[in-house]
């Protein structure tokens, strides 16, 4: 009997062990968000033709010397509040209206961008499937709403582009082999000089890991 009660003693030592080893390391907590989020647009800016912003990605990281966070996973999270008015004429626009607004880009990967006349959203990611080349993989999304306030939410994982609407997730895309993200000496794009959606944009976080669902809910 005495056996049996030290090997039950153990097992549940060691299983309190696992878990807060695993809860320390692996498991992402809320406060991840918190602590490594940075704000990139945190009031409300419009769109217009003559808004850009580019923010070196060392500015807004001065505790590590790269991009990543051990243990929370490889990737990143772009999410922002975007209202879209109805602007149905090329006249609004000094380049063509048919042609892809940048809204945020990290160099050129990860890259999102809208288009006006067609309504639709982009999200293009670079990846490599050998040493030398890189090649781009796209998701579109073509439910996006006008005349309202909408929360997007872009999660890009080791595997997978994800995109949530208002913490709903409407699409997602595999990558065939993990994302290219830049490191610390990279920029923040934000908007594109003489060729913006005329949208305004609040609220707009950056996180340098992929967040989980419960971490989109709680922001």
């Amino acid at each position: 009997m005495n056996t049996i009660f030290t090997i039950i003693i153990i097992l549940f030592g060691l299983a309190i062990l696992f878990y807060l080893v695993y809860s320390k390391y692996y498991l992402p907590k809320q406060s991840n968000a918190y602590q490594y989020g940075h704000s990139l647009i945190s009031g409300i800016v419009t769109l217009k033709e003559d808004y850009q912003q580019i923010i070196p990605i060392n500015t807004i990281i001065g505790n590590r010397n790269n991009f990543y966070i051990p243990y929370l996973g490889y990737g990143i999270t772009f999410s922002w509040n975007m209202y879209i008015p109805a602007l149905a004429s090329n006249t609004n626009w000094q380049s063509s209206f048919n042609k892809s607004k940048p809204i945020v880009k990290v160099e050129d990967s990860p890259s999102i961008t809208y288009n006006p006349k067609k309504n639709y959203l982009t999200i293009s990611v670079k990846y490599r499937d050998n040493p030398y080349l890189a090649k781009l993989t796209e998701l579109q999304y073509n439910g996006v709403k006008c005349q309202v306030w909408v929360k997007y939410t872009v999660v890009i994982t080791q595997s997978s582009i994800l995109l949530y609407e208002n913490n709903n997730l409407v699409k997602a895309k595999l990558i065939p082999s993990p994302p290219v993200l830049y490191d610390i000496g990279s920029k923040i794009s934000i908007g594109q000089l003489n060729n913006n959606c005329l949208c305004k944009i609040k609220d707009l976080n950056v996180y340098p890991y992929p967040l989980s669902y419960n971490e989109i809910i709680s922001l």
